[in-house]
């Protein structure tokens, strides 16, 4: 009993979501939420319907006998921009006659995106009234911090 439920719940990591019907309503969003695979006979996408991959998981796949796609539809697995590094701090002013200041210290570097998402869309039928724009990119590199300014010199 205890080896049955070790091993269904080892396979929860692999559930697909599987469905005869999915119709994405107009301008609404659909999630792929705790699995990468979607297996499908008929998809529709009403207008500018959206569809968000499983950004957790490196590989999508999508399955339909059939697809049919409205105006302005998109499915999307951009990976996540990057943050921006901590500023440099600045330097000092010196204190006395004729004395330099300090240098500010150099800015963070900002940190690295995520990569986008791989699909794999798998068809019969496909049929396309509208658009459908796939957003699978990485996202931007963040920006490095700015340098902190220099401190000022005593007259």
């Amino acid at each position: 009993l205890v080896y049955i439920f070790l091993l269904c719940s080892s396979l929860v990591g692999f559930s697909q979501i599987r469905m005869d019907k999915l119709v994405v309503k107009a301008g609404k969003p659909y999630e792929l939420f705790g699995s990468d695979i979607l297996v499908v006979d008929t998809l529709i996408m009403l207008d500018s319907a959206k569809i968000f991959l499983n950004r957790s998981k490196p590989d999508n796949f999508i399955h339909a006998k059939i697809i049919k796609v409205g105006k302005g539809c998109q499915i999307t697995g951009a990976g996540e921009n990057g943050l921006t590094g901590d500023n440099g701090i600045g330097g000092y002013t010196a204190v006395g006659p004729c004395k330099n200041g300090t240098p500010g210290s150099n800015g963070k570097p900002g940190t690295s995106a995520t990569d986008g998402v791989n699909l794999f869309l798998y068809f019969n039928h496909l049929q396309i009234t509208g658009s459908l724009m796939f957003a699978l990119s990485g996202g931007d590199g963040g920006d490095g911090g700015r340098g902190g300014n220099g401190g000022g010199g005593s007259p």
